[in-house]
């Protein structure tokens, strides 16, 4: 077999499908929705903190 062939074969085969491409991004997305929905239950729960702390001394929002 030729040499360029065979490594153009190798290339060819070592990229991703584009299933697995398509798999990556689903997590990635998915990833990222979990992490957005993390970060917004600290802020809800800092955010109530400092409205529980406010009103006990009676500044209130």
């Amino acid at each position: 077999m030729d040499p360029v062939r065979a490594f153009s074969r190798l290339a060819v085969s070592r990229q991703p499908s584009a299933v697995s491409r398509q798999l990556k991004i689903n997590l990635e997305r998915d990833n990222l929705i979990l992490r957005d929905f993390r970060e917004l239950k600290v802020w809800a729960k800092a955010h109530q903190s400092i409205c529980t702390s406010s009103s006990v001394r009676g500044t209130g929002f």
